[in-house]
Parts: structure tokens; C-alpha cells; sequence
């Protein structure tokens, strides 16, 4: 957490807590079990996103996804999960 810079509100809030300014809710318990569901539904829930994409690449993906025994959307799926964890880096020629 150290790395992280905080913007103006995050500082307030904290500020506010390290001086006891805030409150805890009548009922923190249901509050706390309500908010993560809320939570756990926003990072369970896969968006549906549409990329243009040349016919070549595709041909490209499906013949690979084949020979992978996969589906072209699963190896694009694994392709940006493993960019995105910084598991390869793009090159630009």
C-alpha cells in the first residue's frame, strides 16, 4: 500500500479515521455482508467486449486455438490474461 498515492478524497477519509471523526454504522455486520456481495458480483461479472479484428488474425487465432485444442476465444482470452500479468510484453517494429 505504500506505493499507492491517494487522491484528495482518499486522504480526507483517512484523515478523518486517524482522528476518529467517523462513525461505524448501527449495523455493520448486514452492512458489511451487503456490500460484499455487491463486491463480489462486480468482479465476477464477464463483460462481453467487441474488438475489430482483421479476417487474417482470426484465421490466424482459429488455426492456433485448434492445434491448442481450445477455443479462438479462450486463446484470446489466455493471450491477454498473460499480457496483462505481465507473463510477455508487446513488441513494436
Amino acid at each position: 500500500m505504500s506505493n499507492y498515492k491517494l487522491d484528495q478524497e482518499e486522504l480526507e477519509i483517512l484523515e478523518a479515521y486517524n482522528s476518529g471523526k467517523l462513525e461505524s454504522v448501527p449495523n455493520l455486520s448486514d452492512e458489511l455482508k451487503k456490500h460484499q456481495m455487491y463486491a463480489t458480483a462486480t468482479l465476477n461479472n464477464n463483460e462481453t467486449t467487441n474488438i475489430p479484428i482483421s479476417n487474417t488474425i482470426i484465421m490466424k487465432i482459429q488455426n492456433r486455438a485448434i492445434a491448442e485444442g481450445i477455443s479462438g476465444k479462450s486463446l484470446i482470452n489466455q493471450i491477454l490474461t498473460n499480457y496483462i500479468e505481465n507473463k510477455y510484453t508487446l513488441t513494436y517494429s
